[in-house]
């Protein structure tokens, strides 16, 4: 698996690119979780101070009279939805990260797709040789991307020979965090269905009425944590082993992903690699 300098370098702004993009959607999704805790916040306060809307006059106090009208059962559930809403979110911007990955490595890298088949159509209807690459080359992506997350990190590792830099801790909370986005995403179920031992339907509580999936405001913060340590992990390893071309660009990148966890989840980063984050 070897390409020339030449070629690394006029690809390392394509991963840049990838790279970046990933970043500017974890601030997104930051900047949407920190407006929607603050938005709750001043809510609820303003709900329990019991000041009296009579008392605030201006242009808006209708606007007040509104937030005071909000009922607890309403919030609540607007936090809930919300909370579900962020880890599917960036759920999802880690799984388009790692397919856009995979997709660059393969396009790189051709052989590495194995034996993919192509139809005589579709190698007729192709514009060019690098377009029938290209197909392939997402095809075997989203192929890949419907294994788990571990599983593609160790696809990446294996195939690509990259020394992805994930303690433990950080795995196991990967894996935890993708199966409660699946929870979340396939099943909201309150209640389960079977047959009791008289082979009548029941229908039996498994769940918070209001809250299906055990999901707090917390989960959602340190999966988001998790999924920047993987990104970063997953970025650096690229920029080390196949493009040989660690610059200012893909430093900031790095150290804008691993910045949150530096701070607050130590121990999802191998303690060689918290040492090079001053300088990678």
């Amino acid at each position: 698996m070897e390409i020339t300098q030449a070629t690394a370098a006029r690809s390392e702004d394509a991963y840049v690119t990838i790279g970046l993009s990933f970043v500017q959607a974890i601030q997104r999704l930051s900047e949407a979780r920190s407006g929607s805790l603050a938005l709750l916040l001043a809510t609820r306060n303003f709900r329990k101070s019991g000041e009296s809307i009579a008392q605030l006059h201006g242009p808006h106090s209708e606007t007040l009279q509104v937030i005071r009208g909000i009922t607890d059962d309403e919030l609540e559930s607007f936090e809930y939805i919300t909370n579900v809403s962020l880890l599917v979110y960036a759920t999802t911007l880690l799984d388009t990260f790692l397919t856009d990955t995979l997709r660059f490595l393969f396009l790189l890298f051709p052989g590495a797709m194995g034996s993919e088949g192509l139809s005589l159509k579709q190698v007729l209807n192709a514009a060019s040789k690098t377009a029938i690459v290209s197909e392939a080359a997402t095809r075997k992506a989203r192929e890949v991307a419907f294994g788990s997350f571990p599983e593609r990190i160790k696809f990446l590792r294996k195939r690509f020979h990259l020394s992805v830099a994930l303690t433990p801790q950080a795995t196991e909370a990967l894996k935890h965090f993708a199966e409660l986005r699946n929870l979340a995403v396939h099943d909201q179920a309150v209640f389960d269905v079977a047959l009791d031992e008289s082979g009548i339907v029941q229908v039996t509580q498994k769940a918070h009425l209001r809250r299906p999936t055990p999901l707090t405001a917390d989960d959602v913060r340190r999966a988001v944590v998790v999924y920047r340590v993987v990104g970063a992990a997953v970025f650096i390893a690229i920029v080390r082993r196949v493009l040989k071309q660690v610059d200012d660009a893909t430093t900031a990148i790095y150290r804008a992903l691993l910045s949150q966890a530096l701070t607050q989840e130590p121990d999802l980063i191998e303690p060689g690699e918290r040492q090079k984050v001053k300088g990678v």
